[in-house]
């Protein structure tokens, strides 16, 4: 990519940056269709699926890395479009991640339905409607690992130890967190809640 966009004079620019995540849209999907494949051939079950989802998880925060080389690559001598592009590139990736993430969802169903072949297939009439969550009343997170995510990240911004410049910044001190404490976190949710987070700063400025 970075040979063809130089060849072609367009490497400062947002083509730099969809063309990085077309690729790494393309690695997930081939990734989606050789795990489905391979593991559907040596067991299918749940537990299997979740595994192939892990896997895919680890792979999509590696993309960070590859679209943040790909925005500094496309702001080389304009750093005052620095963050537009981040912001635009957090949201090409989330969205992205989002669209694979459902796609590999639709696969669950034949690693659940191995297990019982001869159930017949529900029909749509018969499936029971998904529970509405709770609503959460009191505005805070339900799972008690975010209230205490959200206090260290308050601190951190308190004391000055988090400066963000970006979206990015706080989406990478979100994950550090998790990561200390061995807390498997979802890449949307956590995007979207910093994206949040950002909102309110950008305005606050």
């Amino acid at each position: 990519m970075h040979a063809e966009h130089s060849a072609k004079k367009i490497i400062r620019s947002g083509h730099t940056i969809k063309r990085a995540v077309e690729i790494c849209e393309a690695e997930g999907r081939a990734f989606i269709a050789a795990a489905i494949k391979q593991v559907g051939d040596v067991a299918k079950s749940p537990e299997a699926f979740d595994k192939i989802v892990s896997s895919l998880t680890a792979q999509t925060r590696n993309w960070d890395a590859h679209v943040a080389e790909a925005v500094r690559l496309a702001t080389m001598g304009g750093p005052q479009r620095f963050d537009s592009a981040t912001n635009a590139a957090d949201e090409l990736l989330a969205d992205l991640k989002m669209r694979i993430f459902r796609e590999l969802e639709i696969e669950r169903f034949g690693f659940i339905r191995a297990l019982s072949p001869q159930t017949p297939l529900p029909l749509p009439s018969q499936v029971a409607p998904t529970p509405t969550p709770l609503k959460n009343r009191g505005g805070k997170p339900l799972a008690a690992h975010w209230d205490a995510m959200w206090a260290d990240i308050a601190v951190q911004l308190y004391v000055g130890d988090l400066t963000p410049k970006s979206q990015k910044q706080i989406k990478d001190a979100m994950f550090a967190w998790f990561n200390a404490n061995n807390i498997d976190a979802g890449d949307t949710a956590v995007t979207e809640r910093a994206r949040q987070l950002w909102h309110k700063i950008e305005a606050a400025q």
